[in-house]
Formats: structure tokens, sequence, C-alpha cells
């Protein structure tokens, strides 16, 4: 029995294989190309998508920076409300001290008024009845 045949190269033979190879060759280049030139685009489309959350990112919390006070704005507006009512605090003590003596001296004169109205009526009673003679 004989072995199966082994190929035989002759000149042509060898060209057409080393041709085929080749172009296999190139082929494969074109895929990588290709390949290569999709991942630049799939990586330059994602850049562009994560640049434009950050921006968005960034106008959102430069929005918001306005909204909220910051430590010093906060104590600040503190201090000037604690003077503030400081302020009224001493401006109602005193309209209280002032209107409390005011309402002690109108009550001594209710006392003073109320006695010397009993002392004159007494007195009139007194000379209705005769007692003065």
């Amino acid at each position: 029995m004989r072995h199966a045949e082994q190929p035989v190269w002759n000149v042509i033979s060898l060209k057409e294989h080393f041709d085929a190879l080749r172009a296999a060759d190139q082929r494969a280049l074109q895929i990588k190309e290709t390949a290569d030139e999709k991942a630049l685009n799939l990586s330059a489309e994602v850049q562009r998508y994560k640049d434009a959350k950050a921006n968005e990112l960034r106008e959102q919390i430069e929005a918001e920076r306005g909204r909220y006070l910051t430590v010093e704005s906060y104590q600040q507006g503190h201090r000037e409300l604690e003077k503030t009512v400081g302020a009224l605090s001493e401006t109602v003590t005193a309209l209280v001290t002032e209107r409390a003596a005011a309402i002690r001296d109108l009550g001594h004169r209710i006392t003073l008024g109320l006695g010397t109205a009993t002392i004159v009526i007494s007195l009139i009673v007194a000379w209705a009845n005769g007692v003065f003679g």
C-alpha cells in the first residue's frame, strides 16, 4: 500500500500558495484597520458622551451653588440677626419698664383720688346730717 500522496510543489503552485497567503494577509490587515477605525470612532463617541455628562453635572453644580448659603454668609446673617433681636429686646424692655412705671403712677393717682373723693363725700354726708352744726 502506498501512503497518501504528498502534494508536489512546483514553482507555479508555490507562487499561487504565496499569493493566496499574501491576499489573506492583506484581507486580515484590512479587517484589522477597519476594526481599529471602528474602535477609535467608538472611543471618540464614548468620550463625547462622558464630556457631555460632565458638562451637565458642572452646570447643575453651578446652578445649585447660588441656592445654598456658605458658612460665612450664614454666620454674618446670624450676627446681624442677633444685633437686631438684641436691639428690639432692649427697646421692648425699656417700653415695658416705662409703661409699668406709668401704670404704677396712675394706680397711685387713682388711689389718691378715691381717697380724696371718699373724704369729700364723708364730709358732705356729715354736713347733711347736721354733724357740723
